[in-house]
């Protein structure tokens, strides 16, 4: 290669690649104008490479926040992908699961109507309408039909009268305690199928919970990945940056040091 070198375009922001391939060409431009003698071009190409080189260290450093940055960007999305999924399945699965609860719980109250009105049928066939007779009442027929049959007339419809206020009074007494009764039963019935039924919505409630729990654990888990997945990646743009900033800092210290040099040979130079 010829001492002689074009001069570097000045058109920024350059390529990144261009920018390697115009400091490599001026490093070893600088070389072999060292080399040759013509230490005046090696220090015109000395002072292009470190413009360059800063220029480069820019280039690097952007270069890293904006690759991971986007590496940000594909973990953020790939975890909005992701939760959107995970809140798509569980939506469907609680709505599958609150609809197979309202079918169960529809089809125990549809059982248990059936059943209430299947037993008030029983209990109208189980439950005479009238009482029996009394002893009281039988004996008082009996001497109704006496007193008839001796033509005591009078005496007989007395009687008659008395048979029906007894009648009366027997059949409203066991017209309450049939009600109570039956409504005594009914509650029997009723009772045991709130316990039924209870049982069922516990047992809903139950799943529910457990659902919800396994819920909030996935849910944990995914978010603890996805934060221990961001952090590594600012843990390794920090590292990559303080070794970037680290390189740059010890050229910097190596320019400083033979500027110093410089400096002190040529006073050295001028004392002679």
């Amino acid at each position: 290669m010829n001492c002689t070198h074009s001069k570097p375009t000045n058109q920024y922001p350059i390529q990144h690649h261009e920018l390697q391939q115009q400091i490599l060409h001026l490093h070893q431009h600088q070389k072999i104008c060292q080399n040759s003698g013509k230490y005046l071009e090696a220090d015109v190409a000395k002072n292009k490479l470190n413009q360059l080189k800063k220029i480069s260290d820019v280039q690097d450093k952007r270069y890293l926040v904006d690759k991971y940055s986007e590496e940000k960007d594909i973990i953020d999305k790939a975890h909005f992908n992701e939760f959107y999924q995970f809140n798509t399945f569980w939506d469907e699965k609680m709505k599958q699961f609150n609809s197979e609860a309202k079918d169960a719980k529809d089809q125990i109250l549809s059982r248990h109507q059936n059943e209430l009105t299947s037993f008030l049928e029983e209990l109208d066939h189980a439950i005479p309408l009238k009482p029996k007779d009394s002893a009281q009442l039988l004996k008082l027929r009996k001497t109704e039909q006496q007193l008839a049959k001796i033509e005591q007339y009078k005496e007989a419809h007395i009687i008659q009268q008395r048979i029906l206020d007894l009648q009366k009074q027997e059949f409203d007494k066991w017209n309450i305690t049939r009600q109570n009764k039956i409504k005594n039963l009914i509650s029997q019935l009723r009772q045991k199928q709130i316990i039924e039924l209870n049982a069922l919505q516990q047992r809903i409630l139950s799943v529910q919970e457990e659902l919800s729990k396994n819920k909030s654990q996935e849910l944990q888990i995914m978010l603890s990945k996805y934060q221990h997945i961001r952090k590594e990646l600012e843990n390794q743009q920090n590292q990559e940056i303080n070794r970037l900033e680290k390189s740059i800092k010890n050229q910097s210290t190596m320019s400083k040091m033979n500027s110093q040099m410089k400096k002190t040979l040529d006073e050295n130079y001028n004392l002679k």
